[in-house]
């Protein structure tokens, strides 16, 4: 019995051993890239992490939107709510607003046991 369970182990051991791209025999190369023009005001650092946000709460928008909310988060109102500096505040603290109620409910809804 425990040597199966051992096979077995070793078995999901081997599942998960994560395959280097670069070994594959049949890869393929990858299509060439396409400059992008960045909004002026965005770092070539800072817009990838911008746009990982930016992506992420698109996708997530369904969860953070409260029913009252007036605005679509979409990719182009967060870039120019981040670019606008103190006049996007207000797009941007309405959005954590939501995330932290959204979080809040989450919270809410589960039972916590603190010892």
């Amino acid at each position: 019995r425990e040597a199966a369970r051992q096979a077995r182990l070793a078995q999901q051991a081997l599942e998960r051993i994560i395959i280097d791209d670069l070994s594959l025999d049949d890869s393929k190369e990858l299509p060439p890239y396409i400059p992008v023009d960045l909004p002026s005001g965005i770092s070539p650092e800072a817009f990838p992490k911008l746009a990982l946000v930016a992506d992420a709460i698109h996708f997530f928008k369904h969860i953070f939107t409260q029913p009252e909310d007036d605005l679509n988060y979409n990719y182009d109102l967060i870039l120019q709510a981040s670019l606008e500096g103190p006049r996007g505040h207000k797009v941007l603290s309405n959005l954590l607003i939501s995330m932290l109620q959204t979080l809040g409910q989450e919270l809410r809804d589960k039972v916590i046991i603190i010892f």
